[in-house]
């Protein structure tokens, strides 16, 4: 296991990143350990760095936490990019659905993208009360046209203009809920329209 992630290529570090969260101690441990490793010599990439601190708050306390700690450390002062991807994505506006039948509430976010004001991205979260976090994905390279017809799509939902600091909340809350559970959150996945 450690032998997939310990190579500098996104792809199997990505990988890594999320075998972090595997069921299988074991599993954890050789992802931490060849995570750290490519950390260590300045090869991990800036797509798995981001994601460390991510994840690093869905793992118990305990020896492969402690090993993603110190791979965070070392990767920053390779000058790796933690957090950079994350912030590669700037919100403008915040949305909320109130809470269906079941408990359950969307929080969608939205902006223009970096290298162009008629490029947009949205963010999606499903959170459900007493489960946590169910779903989570971000669609990129969308058309203002676009955006538009998901945002009235939405409207039927009850979609309505929020503050990001409650739209923080309602997701913190929902992973508090799924850590408090056992249940991993969602895996993240992005996608062009």
């Amino acid at each position: 296991m450690r032998e997939i992630v310990d190579v500098a290529d996104e792809s199997r570090q990505r990988l890594g990143c999320f075998w972090l969260l595997d069921p299988d101690n074991g599993v954890r441990e050789a992802a931490a350990d060849g995570l750290h490793e490519q950390a260590r010599q300045g090869a991990l990439v800036p797509a798995a760095a981001a994601l460390l601190p991510v994840l690093r708050s869905w793992l118990p306390e305990g020896p492969v936490r402690e090993r993603v700690d110190e791979t965070i450390r070392s990767a920053r002062r390779q000058g790796g990019g933690v957090g950079q991807a994350v912030a590669a994505l700037p919100v403008e506006a915040a949305y909320l659905t109130p809470p269906d039948g079941v408990g359950a509430m969307q929080v969608v976010l939205m902006g223009r993208a970096v290298h162009s004001e008629d490029t947009w991205h949205i963010g999606s979260v499903l959170v459900k009360g007493g489960f946590g976090l169910g779903d989570a994905y971000v669609l990129e390279g969308l058309s203002a046209a676009h955006v538009s017809e998901l945002t009235q799509g939405l409207q039927g939902l009850g979609l309505r203009a929020a503050d990001l600091a409650d739209c923080r909340t309602v997701v913190a809350d929902g992973l508090g809920e799924s850590t408090e559970s056992g249940k991993l959150p969602p895996p993240s996945s992005r996608a062009a329209p």
